[in-house]
């Protein structure tokens, strides 16, 4: 399970009332329709090119901890502002109210073994939710353990409603996954969070 800032531009082709997700989503229902995002969507390439870098590095991430046997429709995925946008000109700041009952109470019945909260932003969220902090590594906190991570922040926190724990990971400027250096270091945390 990924938690997201923002899904970027948006795309009429793609999304508005008649665009191709749209139609695809209407005939198999939101929930069933895994076949609505960018990596290897044709549609998607038709517009861009290339594959969407942001689903890119959350497929190698999902590869990286789970095995190449991973695939896309195992990723589940909510973002903090949802609504698309060309520019953000100012910080997200979403009521925690509001992800409570749109996004964490949903969460809470889905089994899952970890929840990947990436980007700063969730870590206000989720205090704003008095959600437990477990634990806070990286500069001026408890070490990361194995690796020189400068800039780089990992927050551990326990819910109430969910037997997994919340993982919050952001680096200076990157609200994505970390990169094949950091996953041993993530590891490593995991393990020690239980």
């Amino acid at each position: 399970m990924v938690l997201g800032l923002n899904p970027g531009v948006g795309y009429p082709e793609l999304q508005s009332r008649d665009g191709v997700w749209a139609n695809r989503i209407r005939q198999t229902s939101f929930s069933k329709c895994f076949d609505r995002s960018p990596p290897g969507d044709q549609a998607w390439l038709k517009l861009h090119v290339k594959e969407s870098p942001y689903w890119r590095s959350l497929m190698s991430f999902g590869q990286r901890c789970c095995g190449n046997n991973f695939e896309f429709s195992q990723i589940l995925n909510f973002e903090l502002y949802p609504w698309h946008s060309s520019a953000l000109t100012s910080a997200l700041n979403c009521p925690p109210s509001i992800i409570d009952l749109y996004v964490f109470q949903p969460l809470a019945e889905v089994q899952t073994r970890h929840i990947f909260a990436f980007g700063k932003p969730w870590d206000k969220v989720f205090q704003g939710l008095g959600l437990t902090e477990v634990r806070r590594y990286g500069d001026g906190f408890q070490p990361l353990p194995g690796v020189s991570t400068p800039g780089w922040t990992v927050v551990i926190f326990r819910s109430a409603l969910m037997t997994v724990p919340i993982i919050v990971s952001w680096q200076q400027g990157y609200a994505g996954p970390p990169g094949k250096p950091r996953l041993q270091a993530l590891r490593a945390i995991i393990e020690n969070e239980g």
